[in-house]
């Protein structure tokens, strides 16, 4: 108990942010390790962090309310993993174990249940979504045929990864083509592209539990190949549900587990895991993708990552609108800056051969009328 004491007493003076020197009163003594090194270090390194956060004035009382409240009272298990995920951040001394496969994540949470696939959980909520197939498939070809899509890139963080050739970001993938269209991305990024896919984001609100804010189409080309990497956090799961071209190809191995797409048959993964992914079908694959928060994780322990998350996207979001930063170091400048750009030259594969294809749910789209 006097440990999370202590640490309450340091996450408090810390997160009001009025300077350092609140880290040294009376209020600190007794900190479970006593020397003065120590006490430095860790008084510092929330000092840091809070700062570091980017919350405006109304989150960081709202922050620091909630941690005097939940994370502070040790009887509250309800926030346990926020609580031992602020200890990991602020603590060089805390260590926790992970799977040899999770070692290239860089935020894990400490207590969460970790296995790769979660497709044997029965979730009643999966046939309910599975079940509007069709209604998410017409607006998605829609979205195909009129190019909405967009290259997708990361940040140049990432020395490992090639430049692109016009020079905005790098690509993630290694071979062949691979192309989004977001329908939610935190911080609001691609909100208006909501109004083009109604029925699509109704269902991610209203059948998706606990969704994180984060959904998009994901389309690769015949012959697309992803390196081996890991997910950002340990937070959230993964839902990949293939809408068109899965069938015959499409393939995905997460730590020594597989998955064989199939339309119309949702995935649910740990993406925390090491995960690289083909797809040899012959045509374009395009998979619905949307985050949910790990199941372990209570509401108040994803509303205050959430708080955190989103003012992070805020920050980066108003440095780039007001051309503070113009260096495309983070996935989210590298989208803001493509976000407006064609998809990449050939992305759309029909039987090996590029083409723009008008089914029977497009042919009255003026695209299709103007090819047939």
């Amino acid at each position: 108990m006097m440990l999370q004491i202590s640490i309450l007493i340091i996450l408090v003076y810390a997160s009001s942010i009025k300077g350092i020197d609140q880290c040294y009163g009376e209020s600190v003594t007794g900190l479970y390790l006593a020397t003065n090194e120590k006490k430095d270090d860790v008084c510092f390194a929330w000092f840091n962090f809070i700062n570091g956060s980017h919350l405006n004035e109304t989150e960081d009382k709202m922050i620091a309310q909630f941690i005097k409240e939940k994370i502070g009272d040790p009887n509250n298990k309800e926030v346990e993993r926020a609580r031992q995920w602020l200890r990991w951040q602020n603590d060089d001394d805390i260590v926790y174990l992970v799977s040899s496969y999770q070692k290239a994540c860089i935020g894990v949470v400490p207590g969460l249940t970790a296995k790769t696939f979660w497709n044997d959980e029965n979730w009643a909520w999966v046939k309910e979504f599975e079940s509007n197939y069709e209604i998410i498939k017409k607006e998605l070809m829609v979205m195909v045929n009129e190019n909405r899509f967009i290259p997708n890139r990361i940040g140049d963080q990432d020395e490992k990864y090639n430049t692109a050739n016009d020079g905005l970001g790098k690509n993630f993938h290694d071979v062949g083509k691979w192309n989004i269209f977001y329908i939610m991305y935190p911080g609001g990024l691609f909100d208006e592209n909501q109004q083009k896919v109604p029925e699509t984001t109704k269902i991610l609100q209203k059948v998706l539990p606990d969704q994180q804010g984060h959904a998009l189409f994901s389309a690769m080309s015949p012959n697309s190949y992803i390196r081996p990497h890991n997910g950002q956090d340990t937070k959230r799961l993964r839902v990949m549900f293939p809408i068109i071209g899965a069938d015959g190809g499409a393939k995905m191995r997460v730590g020594e587990d597989w998955v064989y797409f199939q339309n119309g048959k949702i995935s649910i993964f740990d993406d925390s895991f090491e995960h690289e992914v083909w797809h040899d079908g012959p045509n374009t694959r395009i998979l619905l993708i949307a985050d949910i928060w790990h199941p372990d994780l209570s509401k108040d322990e994803q509303w205050f990552f959430t708080t955190i998350e989103n003012a992070e996207q805020k920050f980066i979001l108003e440095q780039l609108r007001k051309k503070e930063d113009t260096k495309l170091s983070s996935s989210t400048q590298v989208l803001e800056a493509v976000k407006n750009l064609p998809p990449d030259e050939g992305w759309w594969v029909q039987n090996n051969q590029s083409s723009q294809f008008c089914d029977e749910n497009l042919k009255e789209t003026p695209q299709c009328k103007k090819e047939l």
